[in-house]
């Protein structure tokens, strides 16, 4: 099963849980694709300047931007891509950190999809 979350503007905290063999979790946005799998962060997508940023608190994830460039990021970095699919992958800073944990300071809701092949639970934060 594949999920994909298309970010266009603003930020969003996540925390995905190992994902199976055969499942995949993405988030989108315009500048980059980001493959997920057992991963504690943010992805943020600034509408502004058209740049997208990813910081990883624990995990790892698996990137290309539409430019066609391939990576990996790890725990304790963060990467920042260019409208015009340059990126950059730096070691976290000390505001990236406190970016994800406001990030994590809203209140969790869920919604249940009820499909063929069992339940999709996606859960969403919502600013208190």
């Amino acid at each position: 099963m594949s999920k994909n979350t298309f970010i266009d503007k603003g930020v969003v905290g996540f925390e995905v849980n190992k994902q199976a063999e055969d499942e995949e979790f993405k988030f989108t946005t315009p500048t980059v694709v980001a493959s997920i799998r057992g991963t504690e962060g943010f992805i943020e997508h600034n509408d502004i300047d058209t740049t997208s940023t990813i910081f990883l608190n624990t995990g790892s994830a698996t990137f290309q931007t539409l430019s066609g460039e391939e990576g990996t990021i790890g725990s304790g970095n963060t990467l920042k891509v260019k409208k015009d699919g340059s990126y950059s992958l730096s070691s976290s800073t000390a505001e990236d950190s406190t970016r994800f944990k406001s990030s994590k300071s809203t209140t969790t809701k869920q919604v249940i999809i009820r499909t063929k092949d069992g339940d999709i639970k996606i859960e969403y934060l919502q600013d208190k």
